[in-house]
């Protein structure tokens, strides 16, 4: 059976706690493009609890990431009050491209799209990485945002614990799938944890299940 061992999902997002007990030993080296450094650290917690979803240890502490064996690549794109500009988004999934990640995990988006990033995202899949993108937060009649609408990302809504939809989930005609996206727990920064809804929250899990299927190829 598979915990995603022998696969890279680069997180692309505000950093990671590096020190983090439930995620350390999850951990490849990443990147800081906010900051232009090789410390991805997180100020935020959003990128925290993205990696604890794909990968959080299971070794009886706190919960347990859907491919506990597989190692996140944290790539910090987002400043620590969560925004990011597209030459940051861009050169994070070149990076991640270049250094080996089979799966770029982005829970991130924006209301226009940008060439800098849809170049990236055709270099990346040239190189054979799987993309996954946030619908985004705007509610069931707003389409979904970029980069989870362009034909080069799997997008990914949220939906609650019953299966339904969750009602801030954008959604439209190019959403690809929905998974759990509605009172999640995961790793929040200094060995904490933290109850979050959002489709960054159902990004990360589908990125989870496809490290678990990757693994097994």
């Amino acid at each position: 059976h598979s915990k995603g061992q022998g696969v890279v999902v680069a997180v692309l997002d505000t950093g990671c706690d590096l020190e983090h007990e439930d995620l350390k030993d999850s951990l490849l080296p990443g990147y800081n493009f906010v900051d232009d450094n090789q410390s991805p650290i997180d100020g935020n917690g959003h990128g925290t609890h993205v990696a604890g979803t794909i990968a959080a240890s299971d070794n009886h502490k706190g919960m347990v990431g859907i491919a506990p064996e597989a190692k996140i690549m944290p790539i910090k794109c987002l400043s620590d009050n969560g925004t990011g500009r597209s030459n940051w988004i861009a050169s994070s999934v070149r990076y991640a491209a270049d250094n080996g990640a089979d799966i770029i995990s982005m829970s991130l988006g924006m209301s226009r799209s940008s060439n800098a990033i849809e170049s990236s995202l055709k270099y990346a899949i040239k190189k054979g990485c799987l993309i996954f993108a946030a619908a985004g937060n705007s509610g069931n009649n707003v389409d979904i945002q970029y980069p989870s609408n362009s034909s080069e990302t799997i997008s990914i809504g949220a939906i609650d614990k019953d299966l339904k939809i969750c009602n801030f989930s954008c959604c439209g005609e190019s959403l690809d799938f929905l998974a759990p996206g509605q009172d999640i727990i995961s790793c929040t920064p200094n060995n904490t944890y933290s109850k979050t809804s959002g489709t960054s929250m159902a990004t990360p899990y589908a990125s989870g299940c496809a490290a678990l299927l990757l693994s097994l190829v």
